[in-house]
């Protein structure tokens, strides 16, 4: 196993490389316009303020991190590389339930940009028909391939949608789906990668209910030698209870170095700015707070 995969650190993530979310979720459209675009960037980039005046506030910027794109997002790349932030920086196309890369051209893009970290987002049920859950693995293979080659870090968000079979299970009911059958599915879904020779250095998860659950994919997460692999919970635009429970439990288990939550922390300032209710600069204040809320439950300060 190489002794250079995982990550040593905490990471504490301000996500904020949604692109189809804002799309159908702000303005209920399949494609933003050429002016929603603009808007959305410049979104981008009070969320970024956001993020440097929760530095400003108690967040270690030692271990702190922002996940974003260059489709939207690229003015916010060009001021972290120039503020020396730890950037994540996303490969897939957004939106899609096939894994495709946004640009054929991303290594090139990754070697310009020299992220900390390259992400990928990939939807992956180990029931899911073998073809599909081929597809995925190749693409996720070659990614895990250069970024290691390179001496970059690879950072993978797998959700895991429920198959209808898995939902009869639990008699339709999600919140049940999420806290009996997702954790074991977590498991199952990270040794496959793993056989296939995917390294993953830090995958991004979405919350489970009890600590055990946290265990049972750490042991997996780290098998193998793998001893330096981490995990961090994802907020999933679940309300700010939820969210703060999740962090606890996960801030309790070791390997659970950090979180990365981004709509719970930005969504409803920014409504607000488009509203004209609140101020920029008061939407950066607020989303600002909200990270370092998280960040404060999480480190227990």
């Amino acid at each position: 196993m190489n002794s250079n995969i995982g990550y040593t650190k905490h990471l504490y993530i301000l996500p904020f490389d949604h692109r189809n979310t804002f799309a159908k979720s702000m303005y209920h459209v399949q494609e933003l316009s050429l002016e929603q675009q603009a808007e959305v960037t410049n979104f981008k980039l009070l969320i970024y303020k956001a993020f440097k005046w929760a530095l400003s506030n108690g967040v270690s910027k030692e271990d702190a991190a922002i996940l974003v794109d260059d489709e939207l997002g690229m003015p916010v790349l060009e001021e972290a590389k120039k503020d020396n932030i730890i950037v994540l920086y996303t490969l897939e196309k957004s939106g899609t339930n096939a894994l495709e890369m946004v640009h054929d051209d991303w290594r090139e893009r990754v070697l310009s940009y020299k992220p900390a970290f390259c992400k990928m987002l990939v939807r992956y049920n180990p029931d899911d028909p073998i073809s599909e859950r081929e597809a995925k693995l190749l693409v996720l293979k070659s990614v895990s391939e250069f970024v290691h080659t390179n001496n970059f870090k690879f950072l993978l968000e797998p959700l895991i949608p429920a198959t209808q079979s898995q939902l009869q299970l639990v008699n339709g009911d999600q919140d049940k789906y999420d806290s009996l059958v997702r954790p074991d599915l977590t498991v199952k879904m990270i040794a496959e990668m793993q056989e296939k020779g995917i390294e993953i250095d830090v995958w991004k998860l979405e919350g489970m209910e009890q600590k055990q659950d946290y265990e049972k994919v750490i042991i997996q997460a780290k098998s193998m030698g793998r001893d330096n692999v981490g995990v961090v919970v994802l907020g999933r635009g679940a309300g700010v209870e939820k969210v703060n429970e999740w962090l606890r439990i996960g801030a309790s288990v070791q390997g659970v170095i950090g979180f990365a939550v981004g709509r719970t922390v930005f969504w409803e300032s920014l409504e607000k700015v488009r509203a004209k209710t609140i101020s920029e600069e008061q939407a950066v204040e607020e989303i600002g707070k909200n990270f370092l809320s998280f960040y404060n439950i999480f480190t227990r300060k």
